[in-house]
């Protein structure tokens, strides 16, 4: 039992290290001698725990992106009948804490712009899973408030409409340095707030004026 306890806890320190370590290296530049150097583990840890870098960089990846879903849930707290207007808030603010956020979001994002930057094809299939559950909570709000016979394209033009308000550079972008990169502190939580219920009013004016219907959606 000693044996499986002291392996758990060495796996979970190779995870945290190769989580600051991707995010500041990206996939290619870090090596095993600087993650489990940070972990303090046996620089052949990561093939005995792994199987190789390539799967640590997976599990990295769905470390966060778990994290991410029970930090900020795109459902939050909200009770049985909430409104639509409640659930896009909620989604909103969820979108905007993984974004601007601190915590596990805040690692997911600099290791999602090192995979932008130097894309390595590696874990497309596990962001695109993620994305697709969220997805679903998103798609059903706006089906609820634009109606039932709101066309696919329209829904979606929302879709994209909120997605770029919440990814939008609220204090200043990040910025690829030579050495990891600099980035503006997280959003303080009154300043997420504001943001959701603007970028909720703003959303909810576009569908109130039925805006979709001259987008060429």
């Amino acid at each position: 039992m000693r044996i499986r306890c002291d392996g758990e806890q060495t796996r979970r320190k190779i995870v945290d290290a190769a989580c600051s370590i991707f995010g500041r290296k990206g996939f290619r530049e870090a090596t095993h001698e600087m993650i489990c150097g940070q972990a303090g583990a046996n620089k052949a840890a990561i093939n005995h725990h792994f199987g190789g870098k390539r799967a640590l960089y997976r599990a990295v990846w769905e470390h966060l992106l778990d994290g991410a879903d029970r930090e900020h849930p795109v459902s939050g707290q909200l009770p049985e009948g909430a409104t639509g207007i409640e659930r896009l808030e909620t989604h909103v603010r969820s979108l905007l804490s993984r974004h601007h956020g601190g915590g596990p979001s805040r690692q997911l994002a600099r290791l999602g712009e090192m995979e932008r930057v130097n894309p390595t094809g590696l874990v497309d299939d596990i962001r695109q899973s993620h994305h697709d559950r969220n997805r679903k909570q998103m798609l059903s709000v706006l089906t609820e408030l634009l109606g039932d016979e709101a066309s696919r394209s329209a829904i979606e033009f929302y879709e994209r409409s909120v997605l770029a308000l919440a990814r939008a550079d609220w204090s200043r972008s990040t910025i690829p340095a030579t050495e990891g990169w600099q980035e503006a502190p997280p959003i303080g939580a009154a300043k997420l707030n504001t943001l959701a219920q603007q970028i909720t009013r703003f959303v909810l004016a576009g569908i109130k004026t039925k805006v979709h219907e001259t987008s060429g959606t």
